[in-house]
Formats: C-alpha cells, sequence, structure tokens
C-alpha cells in the first residue's frame, strides 16, 4: 500500500480504490505530477479515520512517497497476516515490516469499521478444525447469530461486519468485543485469547480515550512507513491505475 501497487490495474494485480482515482484527477488538474498516488492513499485513509472517529482522531501524516511500478496479488496474500492466523504468526508477520505485537494489536483496531465474507468464517461457525461443531472460542449465541446470515450450503457468500458493537464508528469497540468473544475472523480472537497479546487487547478495551492516538501514531509511525519509495524511486503516476512508460524507460513526472 505504501507505494500505490494496490491502485494499479492488470492481470493478478493488487487492485482497490476508485476513489482515489477521483480525488488524483482533481489533483492533476491543480498540480500535475506532484501528489503521488500513494500519498493520495495515506491522506485519504486519516481523513476516513477522522470521518469515521470525530476530530479526537486527526492525525498528522508524512508526505513525499513515490509510486511503484510493480502489483502482485500473490505478493499481498505472502507478506499480510491471514484471517486463520495464530497470535504468534500474526506477530511474526508484522515483525517481519518491523512492528511489534503492540503495533500488530493496535492496527488489527482497524476492524473496528469494515466486512468480511461469509467464506472466511464458515470453518469456524459449522466445522471448526474438522470437529463439525463452531470454534468454542466464540460466544454460542454470536455464532447463532452469525449462521442466520452464512448459511452453510447458501449460494451467495454474504458479507459480515467485523466489529458488531459500534460498525460505523472508529473507536475501541472492536476490542471490547474480542473480550466477549465476539471477535469475527480467528485471528482477531486469537490476539484477545494469547498471553502475549491479551494485556493489550484489555488496556484498549478499557481506555476508550487513549485509542485514538496510539492508534493514530501506529499509522504514521509504523504502517505509514513500510518500504516506502523516495527521491528517484519509483514515479509519480499521472493516473493512479497505469504505470507510465517512455519508450523503454519509465517517464517521471
Amino acid at each position: 500500500g505504501c507505494d500505490a501497487s494496490i491502485l494499479l490495474d492488470g492481470s493478478g494485480t493488487e487492485k482497490g480504490y476508485d476513489l482515489i482515482d477521483q480525488a488524483k484527477a482533481a489533483l492533476e488538474s491543480k498540480c500535475p505530477g506532484v501528489v503521488s498516488c500513494a500519498d493520495i492513499i495515506v491522506v485519504a485513509t486519516r481523513d476516513a479515520v477522522v470521518l469515521g472517529g470525530g476530530t479526537q482522531y486527526t492525525y498528522a501524516v508524512q508526505t513525499g512517497r513515490r509510486d511503484g511500478n510493480i502489483s502482485l496479488a500473490s505478493d499481498a496474500t505472502r507478506n499480510l497476516p491471514g484471517d486463520s492466523f495464530s497470535a504468534s504468526q500474526a506477530t511474526d508477520a508484522f515483525r517481519a515490516k518491523g512492528l511489534s505485537a503492540s503495533d500488530m494489536v493496535l492496527l488489527l483496531g482497524g476492524h473496528t469499521v469494515g466486512l468480511t465474507h461469509c467464506s472466511f468464517i464458515l470453518n469456524r461457525l459449522y466445522n471448526y478444525n474438522g470437529s463439525g461443531k463452531p470454534d468454542p472460542a466464540m460466544d454460542p449465541a454470536f455464532v447463532t447469530m452469525l449462521k442466520s446470515r452464512c448459511p452453510q450450503t447458501s449460494t451467495v457468500d454474504n458479507t459480515v461486519l467485523l466489529d458488531h458493537g459500534n460498525p460505523t464508528t472508529v473507536d475501541n469497540s472492536y476490542y471490547e468485543q474480542l473480550l466477549a468473544r465476539r471477535g469475527v475472523l480467528t485471528v482477531d480472537q486469537n490476539i484477545a485469547s494469547d498471553a502475549a497479546t491479551n494485556a493489550t487487547v484489555r488496556a484498549l478495551a478499557g481506555g476508550s480515550s487513549s485509542f485514538p492516538a496510539l492508534f493514530g501514531g501506529a499509522m504514521v509511525r509504523r504502517m505509514g512507513g513500510i518500504q516506502v519509495l523516495t527521491g528517484t524511486q519509483g514515479q509519480i503516476r499521472k493516473s493512479c491505475r497505469v504505470v507510465l512508460w517512455f519508450g523503454s524507460s519509465f517517464c517521471h513526472l
């Protein structure tokens, strides 16, 4: 994400987020070749967090990123924590990018808003680890509710909220739900049950006033600085969907 690779079109790319195209077009009309797609993503993310949580979630972002030239869905699959990871596996995945276990717990707090698909949780609801039963780590009433949304034999892959406390608000409700055994993804519930991360989850669940600053800090100091391209690296795309080419070399605007 930090080099805007997720915006490139093509077979097998990471593709997403048409809204960024609109922001890019507006910026190109005013100051062509100046603002990278990567910086637009970071600023738009901050603004989305503020819109979802209020002014207490405002945080300053660093700019000056440049856009990458390569986008591979396989890279995203290999480098991102899986939905069924254990807490230690998730910690290792974040640590490989220079982030700590605390950073990992904070950044998974982004699941306070958003959706997943039933296909990612059917195993937890109906046949956890081949048991033929639901995941015992889940609240039984929550399992019943999710089953109504995700029938085992459905031909439609419905969506499910990741936070059933305050699903449209950026806040610490995600952590409260984990302590109530209402984590939707296995990785979410695992960070609450693992001894190495449980204390952090409990602290965030009980400290609603501290979460905004901590989350913003993790977004800027940690997530926003992973493998950033600057200087003469990469390029500044004219369109976020397409790598710039000029003859046999990249064209830098």
